[in-house]
């Protein structure tokens, strides 16, 4: 005979059990049933503001000027960065405090250059950038 889970009841069969349409039917109304409950329109949005809260995004693009070493400011200090041009499909990502050839996070932003396998700062070439906080 099928046990059942603690908290709706849901069958749980062991291999010498048989099974029945109408369990499944039972299961997926008691499911549906406790997902109605829970979210409300209301709970929605206090989940989606947290989570606004808690990680925010950062996009943009700049247009490369060919120095060695520049700032992106983008008022916050990013957890990570990704970095792609609009020449080709290679991108750089940082999460973190390690820098990784030209990119690196700095208080107000990140850091990148011409340098490295990758340049991200080439001169006349557009760059996209996304960034988490």
């Amino acid at each position: 005979m099928a046990a059942y889970t603690s908290n709706y009841q849901l069958h749980q069969w062991v291999p010498e059990d048989d099974f029945l349409r109408t369990d499944f039917n039972e299961d997926f109304a008691k499911i549906d049933a406790a997902l109605g409950e829970a979210a409300t329109e209301s709970d929605l949005a206090v989940i989606r503001g947290n989570l606004l809260d808690k990680c925010r995004a950062y996009c943009g693009t700049f247009l490369g000027d060919g120095t060695a070493s520049r700032v992106v400011n983008i008022g916050v200090r990013p957890y990570a960065v990704i970095v792609t041009s609009s020449v080709n499909m290679f991108a750089t990502m940082i999460v973190g405090s390690t820098p990784l050839g030209p990119l690196s996070i700095v208080d107000n932003g990140f850091q990148t250059g011409t340098g490295g396998n990758i340049p991200q700062n080439e001169s006349g070439k557009r760059y996209y950038f996304c960034c988490l906080r």
